[in-house]
């Protein structure tokens, strides 16, 4: 496995260069890769939590102990690969775009990288609002979606955003907090 090739093109993706993005939705099977990179941003992402607690003044209101951070990084692994397959299963076949489902998960999962950001916490909200700029991009160029389809498109999947966590937290598997929210 070439680090520096993936963490390459996980860069130039959301740098928004359409032909690594291209590339990357033609490959075959790069879940290994999708899997390390949404790990690696989960972990920081839970890493910014236990280093930076939610506190008002000096009063600590929450602090993941050290294995919280170990949980919540592998329930954000889960929770998002089970995410990137429905919104790619969702794209695929309710909204008929050129994407396939694989090719979906590859993209996004290599935008996961964003997540690094969530190492402060406080940029949780860049990475998730640059990551809907690489969405847009993606399934604009390649999966060929207008403006009003992708609307439909992200406010379901916001749905599903919210409704797939929640039920894992339900059944005692995970929580908001292993995405960063």
């Amino acid at each position: 496995m070439d680090f520096a090739k993936i963490f390459g093109n996980a860069k130039d993706i959301v740098s928004l260069k359409m032909d690594i993005m291209k590339l990357i939705a033609g490959k075959k099977n790069l879940l290994q890769e999708v899997v390390m990179l949404t790990f690696l941003s989960s972990f920081a992402a839970a890493l910014g939590r236990y280093l930076f607690p939610v506190s008002v003044g000096d009063l600590v209101l929450y602090r993941p102990e050290p294995l919280d951070v170990v949980w919540q990084t592998i329930g954000g692994v889960v929770i998002s690969l089970i995410i990137l397959y429905v919104m790619g299963a969702i794209s695929e076949h309710l909204f008929k775009t050129k994407v396939k489902m694989e090719s979906f998960v590859w993209v996004m999962g290599y935008a996961s990288i964003l997540g690094f950001l969530q190492i402060i916490p406080a940029l949780g909200i860049v990475a998730g609002i640059w990551s809907l700029v690489v969405l847009w991009k993606f399934m604009s160029e390649i999966g060929g979606m207008k403006a009003m389809p992708f609307v439909g498109f992200l406010l379901l999947s916001a749905l599903i955003v919210f409704i797939i966590p929640n039920v894992f937290s339900v059944l005692g598997l995970g929580s908001f907090m292993a995405l960063g929210y």
